[in-house]
C-alpha cells in the first residue's frame, strides 16, 4: 500500500521520530530507510534490541501509530501517479486485487477510505492476518488464497527492497517500484511510476 498507491512517508517518519523519543531513540533518516515496510514488532526489535520488552513494543507502536493517523487525517492523501489508472484497467481486463500490507488494519481502513479505494480491492490483508511480516512471502500467499488465485497466477507489486527480494525469493511474478536510493533490484518488471508502465506489463507477467 504505502509507497505504491500512496506516498506518506514523512508521516511514517514524524510519528516514528516522535514516538521513539519517548523511549530516548533518536530515529534517524537511516533508520527509516531499513525498517520501511517491516512490521512494528520487527522494526522495533531491530532499532531497541532482541530485549526490548513487549510492553515497551505495544507503548511505542501506539503512540507511533495514533501519530500516524492523525498526520492522514490532518494533511491528507493522494494517489500516486498512475495508481487509479491500472486499478481501474485491471478490474475491466478480470483482475482480482488485494492489498497486502505490514500495517495496523486501523491504517489499512484509514487510507483507504481517505482514497475512496476500499472498494477496488476483494481483499485487505494487514499485518495483524499473518504470524511472519514482510519480507516474509506469507502476506502474499494468504492474499492469494483468499482470493482464490494460485499463486504462479499472482502479480505482486512493491516498493520495498527486503519486500521485492522476498517475492522474487518466493517465485511470485514481481513489479519493482523503485524509489529514492534504492537501484535495481532484479525484479521481473521495474519502473519508477506505475504511470510509466506498458499497457500489456501484467498481461505480459501472467498471459491471460
Amino acid at each position: 500500500m504505502d509507497g505504491t498507491l500512496v506516498d506518506s512517508s514523512e508521516y511514517h517518519f514524524a510519528a516514528w521520530k516522535s514516538a521513539l523519543a519517548g523511549v530516548g531513540y533518536d530515529f534517524t533518516r537511516d533508520d527509516f530507510a531499513r525498517t520501511f515496510g517491516l512490521r512494528n514488532d520487527s522494526i522495533l526489535r531491530m532499532l531497541l534490541g532482541d530485549n526490548v520488552s513487549a510492553e515497551t513494543v505495544r507503548q511505542v507502536e501506539t503512540v507511533k501509530e495514533e501519530a500516524y493517523r492523525r498526520h492522514v487525517r490532518e494533511g491528507g492523501l493522494e494517489l500516486l501517479p498512475g495508481v487509479s489508472h491500472w486499478l481501474d484497467k485491471l478490474k475491466q481486463d478480470g483482475w482480482r486485487q488485494a492489498i497486502g500490507s505490514s500495517a495496523p488494519v486501523a491504517n489499512l481502513d484509514l487510507v483507504l477510505n481517505v482514497t475512496g479505494t476500499r472498494q477496488r480491492f476483494e481483499v485487505v490483508i494487514s499485518g495483524a492476518d499473518v504470524s511472519k511480516g514482510k519480507p516474509d512471502p506469507e502476506v502474499y500467499f494468504t492474499a492469494g488464497e483468499r482470493l482464490g488465485v494460485p499463486i504462479e497466477r499472482c502479480v505482486v507489486v512493491e516498493d520495498a527492497p527486503d519486500a521485492i527480494q522476498g517475492s522474487l525469493r518466493a517465485g511470485i511474478k514481481t513489479v519493482a517500484v523503485l524509489r529514492g536510493p534504492a537501484g535495481p533490484q532484479g525484479a521481473d518488471l521495474e519502473t519508477h511510476s506505475l504511470a510509466d508502465l506498458p499497457a500489456d506489463a501484467f498481461d505480459r507477467l501472467v498471459p491471460p
